[in-house]
């Protein structure tokens, strides 16, 4: 059995799911398999993914469309590793990605283990940044890796959500008591796009409001606030000025006295102005 099992969930990303797999293929660390999943696709994806059969660590997985996150619970579902990464099809990989994390596997008893990443916007190098464990750091997918077993008892991705579906399955992790390792290398390459539709925001705004809803107990009121403010913003820049007024009273109602809400607030109310301000990327 491998010790890791990288998961590639993908939706007609032919063009760029070859340089994910071979970022795989590349890794200094040789146990591992990887197992991606076509989430019916209508591209090349089946096609593209059959050139690498050479290497029987590859194993290829079709569904209909249901989503990311039904996507990687499935490849979860089928993975032989004790161990899972998720990589996003459009990222890679870095060389001893493998290699930093079956060295903090082998020699620690963690549960889920966090790297750091490089941040490319348009193919251009942007940003770098590594895990803190005393604040907030991104939890993007291929930076950490989990025990399956950890996956399994966390009940997987929430599958109704189209976004924000790491940053859900780690505020549900954050309830239990589990041990944590950090690697201060960066093991992904993680790719942007500075052209964002409105789609965008819609899932945002969906996946946000559902993440409110489920977990309305348990969240701290700063990210309750947070998070109905990001909803706002979200409306502003596709011009509903109404639920963005909506978004920012609810903001409003848990924390008064936020000045960033309430500027917000006011500008739902300056429709040129916040057309300015707010232009859809």
């Amino acid at each position: 059995m491998p010790l890791i099992s990288v998961i590639i969930p993908t939706y007609n990303r032919a063009h760029v799911l070859a340089n994910a797999i071979r970022s795989v293929l590349n890794q200094t660390f040789e146990d591992w398999e990887l197992i991606v999943v076509d989430d019916g696709s209508e591209d090349e994806t089946r096609e593209l993914v059959s050139v690498f059969f050479d290497d029987k660590r590859i194993v290829y997985k079709y569904q209909i469309n249901k989503g990311v996150s039904a996507a990687r619970n499935f490849g979860a579902l089928k993975a032989k590793g004790e161990w899972l990464i998720f990589l996003d099809s459009d990222d890679e990989m870095e060389v001893d990605s493998l290699f930093f994390f079956s060295n903090e596997i082998l020699r620690n008893a963690h549960s889920l283990i966090f790297g750091g990443y490089n941040v490319y916007i348009d193919g251009e190098f942007s940003d770098e940044s590594l895990p803190n464990p005393t604040a907030y750091f991104a939890k993007l997918s291929g930076t950490y890796a989990i025990k399956k077993t950890l996956f399994e008892y966390n009940n997987g991705f929430d599958t109704h959500l189209k976004y924000s579906e790491n940053t859900e399955f780690f505020h549900r992790l954050d309830q239990i008591e589990i041990y944590v390792g950090y690697l201060y290398q960066h093991v992904l390459n993680y790719h942007k796009s500075s052209r964002i539709g409105s789609q965008y925001y819609l899932n945002q705004i969906e996946s946000l409001g559902h993440i409110l809803n489920k977990h309305s107990s348990s969240l701290s009121k700063r990210t309750k606030t947070l998070y109905h403010r990001i909803i706002g913003v979200n409306y502003l820049r596709i011009s509903d000025f109404k639920n963005a007024r909506i978004s920012f009273l609810l903001a409003l109602s848990i924390n008064p006295f936020s000045f960033k809400t309430i500027v917000r607030f006011l500008i739902t109310y300056l429709p040129l102005f916040s057309k300015k301000i707010y232009k859809s990327k």
